[in-house]
């Protein structure tokens, strides 16, 4: 059991469920929208500066460019092409690293 979870619980009555037919499950247990609240109360934290994940976040940009030329050649017989193709990728990545106050750079 998890230490931080509310102790006790609340069942249904017997009967929840019973005229949805077939084999729904009986003896489900809930906790309390008091329990709920003292849970919430006692450990979530609504702070949206001191809650935030600053090492999970992450910025991505990507720019991709890319050029074909082909040359189509035939002489008599014989017939083929040439080409060449380009493609340039650029990518910007900004990743949040926790890092002593003493490291270089």
């Amino acid at each position: 059991m998890i230490v931080n979870f509310p102790q006790g619980y609340s069942n249904y009555p017997s009967n929840y469920g019973s005229g949805l037919g077939g084999s729904f499950p009986t003896g489900v247990w809930y906790y309390t929208p008091g329990q709920l609240s003292a849970y919430n109360a006692g450990f979530a934290n609504r702070d949206p500066v001191t809650r935030e994940d600053w090492n999970s976040e992450y910025s991505l940009k990507e720019k991709d460019t890319a050029g074909y030329v082909q040359a189509n050649m035939e002489h008599g017989l014989v017939s083929g092409n040439l080409g060449l193709r380009f493609v340039r990728t650029e990518e910007h990545v900004v990743s949040n690293v926790a890092a002593n106050a003493t490291t270089p750079a």
